[in-house]
């Protein structure tokens, strides 16, 4: 299975939102906050962001500290031509600055 499976379904009434209060004029409460405010969009996208690190830091792995992508971009549902298409792209947006 690859990363799109974590992709979060905003029309699915399965999840919930957690609201919590910070209270920035302690250092312990804007750290929090800054921990909790990590991830951005990935925190909102994907359904448990725990569970999508958990399979995706191996292949980084495998890539970092053995230098083969391979398993990365399979799971990332990736192909030789989708890079192809995107180093074209970046060439050319790069090349018309």
């Amino acid at each position: 299975m690859g990363a799109s499976r974590h992709l979060s379904n905003d029309d699915s009434n399965d999840g919930s939102k957690t609201y919590v209060e910070f209270d920035s004029s302690e250092e312990a409460q804007r750290e929090a906050y800054r921990l909790c405010s990590r991830g951005g969009q990935l925190r909102e996208g994907v359904n448990d962001i725990d569970e999508f690190f958990a399979e995706m830091v191996p292949h980084v792995a495998t890539h970092l500290f053995k230098s083969d992508s391979l398993d990365l971009m399979e799971w990332m549902e990736l192909d030789e031509e989708d890079l192809e298409n995107y180093r074209e792209e970046v060439l050319d947006a790069e090349d018309s600055e």
